[in-house]
């Protein structure tokens, strides 16, 4: 029995597609207007050289790239020629801009104390 558990499980592996090697890396910081928080714009490559995603995240001005999902935005994209734009309103309120080609992932309103007003850029 366990032989065929073991076969089982074997046969599913090589099945799969294989797992692709993820890179992020950071594009730009913007910290808040009283420097505790900052926008963090960030490059996340899977696949292909054209194919990635880019994201947002607001996190306190110290740290680094988090390795967890970003907590605000993600846009993905087929291209290099990506459009976003962020900007600070206050040290409470933040503006992302981005093309109408962006296929949006995920758009939150607020986090950390801050919150998100969403545009297209035409």
């Amino acid at each position: 029995m366990y032989k065929a558990l073991a076969a089982c499980v074997l046969l599913i592996a090589a099945c799969a597609p294989p797992v692709s090697e993820c890179t992020r890396e950071v594009l730009t910081e913007i910290p808040s207007p009283d420097k505790l928080v900052k926008a963090m714009i960030a490059k996340q490559s899977c696949g292909t050289a054209d194919e990635y995603s880019i994201e947002v995240s607001v996190v306190p001005v110290a740290d680094a790239l988090p390795d967890a999902e970003p907590n605000l935005f993600i846009a993905e994209r087929q291209t290099q020629d990506a459009r976003l734009q962020v900007r600070w309103k206050s040290p409470t309120d933040l503006v992302i801009s981005y093309g109408e080609e962006a296929k949006i992932v995920k758009s939150e309103k607020h986090a950390l104390g801050v919150y998100v007003t969403y545009a297209l850029i035409p």
